[in-house]
């Protein structure tokens, strides 16, 4: 193969190649191979990591059902699964980034439990308290109880109001 039928040939095989989570290799010489890698996880892969990382955040707020007020207890359980469920929580809330000894976002998590917490948890379940049960280890000390006092950001907290209206 000259230089020229070696150009067209990567020139084909590139058109239309999208390069996001892909690897091409291109070794044009006699007796090697060309290889294309996509590294896309596959569909039930993702899903199921989801639902695991969902157990794991229902796990994490279910530890604050002795803060959860009365009249709302039994449907706390649907509330959580009902915010995560939600597209746009989807987008953001299995991305940890460079949070520490989490699989989630923890604080997405943490601001939309400030965010929900007039309606669902008792008055007196402040930052603080709130921390204590969610992170028992470091309680208060723990950077989860800065995030107990912000709110999600708009695109977020209409899609938690939206939620919330069926509940409470």
């Amino acid at each position: 193969m000259n230089k020229e039928e070696k150009f067209n040939f990567i020139k084909g095989i590139m058109q239309g190649v999208n390069m996001d989570r892909t690897q091409v290799v291109f070794v044009l010489e006699s007796g090697n191979n060309v290889s294309y890698t996509n590294n896309e996880p596959k569909a039930e892969e993702t899903t199921h990591k989801h639902h695991h990382v969902n157990d794991v955040i229902m796990e994490y707020v279910g530890r604050l059902m002795p803060v959860v007020r009365e009249e709302v207890a039994d449907k706390y359980i649907m509330i959580w699964q009902e915010i995560l469920a939600n597209n746009m929580v989807k987008q953001v809330i299995y991305n940890k980034g460079k949070q520490q000894d989490t699989s989630f976002n923890r604080n997405l998590v943490a601001q939309i439990i400030h965010q929900i917490s007039p309606k669902v948890y008792l008055s007196e379940a402040k930052p603080t308290v709130l921390a204590e049960y969610l992170e028992p280890e470091k309680g208060a000390n723990h950077a989860v109880r800065q995030k107990l006092g912000e709110t999600p950001e708009n695109v977020i907290k209409k899609e938690i109001d939206k939620c919330m209206e069926k509940y409470v």
